[in-house]
Formats: structure tokens, sequence, C-alpha cells
């Protein structure tokens, strides 16, 4: 139990570390980052692009970085903001994730994609299996395969859809 109370400890910390701070300007954030363009992300957020310029400022004196340089057509993302980028985006969508779904978990209805990380063996074994469940009780549900590695813990916190994605109905 002294595990889990230092967890909730560490977890409070993280969320009072973010009292002041504007979450909207992670959105913006996230769509100069998409889109490379700060008027088209104005667009995408909804604001103008006077807003949206107000908004890097703001962002560039939270993490005392540029973030962004002007690039041929565009912005490109400056180191810090690479290493921003995949943390933010899954904090956005995980409370998105949380903030719209339904309550209740309806499998025959969810459209998550399901994260598996397992050494080679297993996940050869096991994926025609999780398949053939999913494309029955999850129809719209989508499977990750990754390999467990060193970096296993790392990647909990920063877990990236971009690895191999099944999507079951293809599959099975």
């Amino acid at each position: 139990m002294e595990y889990v109370s230092g967890a909730m400890n560490l977890a409070h910390d993280d969320v009072e570390a973010l009292r002041g701070v504007d979450l909207n300007l992670l959105v913006a954030f996230d769509a100069v980052a998409r889109t490379g363009n700060v008027t088209a992300a104005a667009r995408v957020v909804g604001v103008t692009q006077s807003a949206m310029s107000h908004a890097l400022r703001r962002l560039r004196a939270l993490f005392d970085d540029p973030l962004f340089v002007r690039s041929p057509g565009g912005v490109s993302l400056t180191p810090r903001a690479e290493d921003l980028l995949v943390p933010v985006r899954n904090g956005l969508v995980t409370l998105a994730r949380a903030l719209h779904e339904p309550a209740v978990f309806d499998p025959q209805t969810t459209s998550r994609t399901f994260v598996v990380s397992a050494v080679d063996l297993v996940t050869w074994v096991a994926a025609p299996r999780m398949l053939r469940v999913l494309a029955q009780d999850a129809p719209a549900a989508g499977l990750t395969l990754r390999p467990l590695g060193s970096d296993f813990a790392h990647g909990l916190e920063t877990v990236s859809y971009t690895h191999l994605t099944l999507p079951t109905s293809d599959l099975v």
C-alpha cells in the first residue's frame, strides 16, 4: 500500500505543477506542430491568427524555448518541441477520451487502439487469437504490437500509436 500512496503523491505533485498553466496552450502547440503553419493551426483551433501568435508567445515563455522556427512553407519544430510532441499529444488524447467517451466500456462500439508489449514469441503465439477476439467482440478496435525492450517503462509514459497498428477487421 505504501507504493500506491507514493504514486498518488507523485501524481498529485505533477498536477500541482500544472497550476497556473493554460492547458489551451497545449492545444495550440499540438495544432502548430501538426500543421506546420500558424495560420492553418489557428483555423484548426478556431481562433484568429493573432490569437494563435499570442498563444505561441506564451508557450515560448512557458518552455523558455522558441519551439517553432520559420522554415520554407511554414514552421519547423526545435529539438525541445520535438521532445514535447509525443507527451503533449498523448496527454491531449487521454484528456479528450476521458471527457468524451462513455463511462461504461462497450467493446462493440469502442474505437480504441489496444497496445500490447511482449517478447516476440508471445506476440506471435497470442496475436492471432487476440485479433479473432477483437474482431468478434470489438470490431472497430485496433491492436498495436510492440516489442518488449529495455525502454518498456519509458514507453508506458510515451505510448505512440505509430508503431505496427493492425486494424482487426482487415486481418480476420
